[in-house]
């Protein structure tokens, strides 16, 4: 499972939970966008959505509340999507993953893995980046 097929997954209640997560503050609101962010795959428009709705998606990311794994993976998978994507410059995939590793180790293995999948995303663009540091220079021919 990829982000985008959980995200499409999410059924009506799955998406109200996330919504309400700001003690119901602004339910509607945050629901409308979270609909405009799953349907765009969970890209957020970082000028746009940062208050409405990835707020409450900060705020799922940050606990793992019994029985609702799919919504925190949901959030997990939103947040390290827009980190490694450039529109979160507040979060980094290594310190998400390493602050809530004990959850994330908790959720079944198809949530496991996709969010696995972005700590190897970020692997391989670090691996791109070094390769391009190295990369010989090429001098002019005489």
């Amino acid at each position: 499972m990829n982000l985008s097929e959980l995200l499409e997954s999410l059924t009506g209640d799955e998406r109200n939970f996330i919504a309400g997560l700001d003690h119901g503050d602004d339910r509607v609101e945050h629901r409308e966008q979270l609909d405009i962010v799953i349907s765009n795959k969970g890209t957020i428009d970082a000028e746009d959505q940062l208050w409405y709705p990835y707020s409450v998606i900060e705020m799922g990311k940050n606990v793992l509340y019994p029985g609702h794994d799919r919504e925190f993976a949901a959030c997990v998978g939103i947040v390290l999507h827009n980190v490694l994507e450039g529109a979160d410059k507040m979060n980094n995939v290594a310190q998400i993953i390493a602050m809530f590793s004990h959850q994330i180790s908790t959720l079944s293995e198809d949530l496991r893995d996709m969010i696995n999948g972005f700590v190897q995303i970020k692997d391989d663009m670090l691996e791109t980046r070094r390769i391009q540091l190295r990369a010989p220079k090429i001098d002019k021919p005489d």
